[in-house]
């Protein structure tokens, strides 16, 4: 919620995203949110939408992540559009690549779908700043 309304209600973004979970006209419809500048209306659509976003992502083949990275990806599905997610998890299972953030990070800039690719480096730090990787202990 802060990352998206910085906790206002009635935040209205740029590109048209309303509410606290910051939810896409569309979007806000098809999770049956008739109110998006509700509060409560809005956050059980956003979450639901997440956790349509992380089911979605195991059903694509997003399996043998890690939870967290699993969360990371949710949050840039979440950001800049899931298919573009489903693209790089298809690509990665594709190329036999080790399932982790840093190789999602790697082949979601290449991800193209109706020839679009995403804002990738926005939605990755987006999604780091949510839930910033483990850094390794140092020595």
């Amino acid at each position: 919620v802060e990352a998206e309304s910085s906790f206002n209600p009635r935040a209205v973004s740029t590109v048209g995203a309303m509410g606290l979970l910051q939810l896409m006209p569309g979007t806000a419809k098809d999770l049956g949110c008739t109110e998006p500048f509700n509060p409560d209306e809005n956050l059980k659509a956003g979450t639901t939408y997440m956790a349509k976003i992380i089911s979605e992502l195991h059903l694509r083949g997003a399996i043998g992540f890690s939870e967290p990275d699993l969360y990371r990806m949710a949050l840039v599905g979440y950001n800049c559009g899931m298919g573009y997610c489903f693209v790089a998890v298809r690509e990665m299972n594709d190329a036999s690549e080790p399932k982790t953030w840093a190789k999602f990070k790697e082949y979601l800039p290449k991800a193209t779908v109706k020839g679009r690719t995403p804002r990738a480096h926005d939605a990755i730090s987006y999604a780091e700043k949510i839930l910033p990787p483990e850094t390794p202990p140092n020595g």
